[in-house]
Parts: structure tokens; sequence; C-alpha cells
């Protein structure tokens, strides 16, 4: 499966900068590996906490990244669509994500694992 942005013709990988030094073999390995999910309204991606080890690219549809403040109140801090990438700042860090990530509608998207992008990394070496 090659998973190309409908809206660019490129692979998902090609618009993260921690992959541009990757080849364009290396990037099709990284996709064919990657976890290709879609999603019903209101259904969650990841939940605030869970470990920050994958990215998350958005192959169609929306999908909100929120928090909630002790009272129960919900703060919308970003609404990521087609082509749009979340936590590729913090997959090195063992930190937990920030944030939910809940589809908006039927949603589709890439999750590229931190194992998969680690044992790039070593094959490469």
């Amino acid at each position: 499966m090659e998973l190309k942005c409908s809206c660019c013709n490129k692979l998902c990988t090609s618009k993260i900068p921690l992959f541009e030094p990757l080849s364009l073999e290396e990037q099709k390995e990284l996709v064919s590996r990657a976890r290709h999910l879609d999603y019903k309204k209101g259904e969650t991606v990841f939940h605030e906490y869970d470990p920050a080890d994958k990215i998350l690219v958005i192959r169609y549809g929306k999908v909100k990244i929120s928090r909630y403040s002790l009272e129960g109140k919900e703060y919308v801090l970003d609404i990521l669509t087609e082509g749009d990438i979340y936590g590729e700042q913090n997959i090195f860090g063992g930190k937990a994500f920030e944030a939910n990530a809940i589809a908006l509608g039927e949603c589709g998207v890439c999750l590229i694992s931190l194992t998969d992008i680690q044992e790039l990394i070593l094959k490469k070496t």
C-alpha cells in the first residue's frame, strides 16, 4: 500500500521534516509498515496521557485535538485536516500525549510508530 496525500500526490512521510533525509524507498518502507486506520465520528484516535510513540498523519476527514480542564471544560487546541501531522515533535521524548484526538466525522489516519522508525534507523546504520 502506497499512501499518498490526495491533495499533493506525495507520500505522507514527505511532509514530515524528520523523514526528509530518507530515500524514497525508505519512506515507502516506513509507510508500508504504518497502521492505516479509519474512524467514525466521535471515536478516539488517542487519549491524553497515552504514550506519544507515534506520528499521526491525516489521510482524510478531520480530527479534533483537545484537552479538558479539571472542571470538565473542553479546550479545542487544533482541528487537523487532510495532510496535517501531529506528534513528530515528541516522538523521541518518552512522553505522553498532552491532548486527546477525536474524529469529527469519518476520517482516516496513518499512524507511524516509534518502533518502526527505530528499526529503519538501525537498518540504515
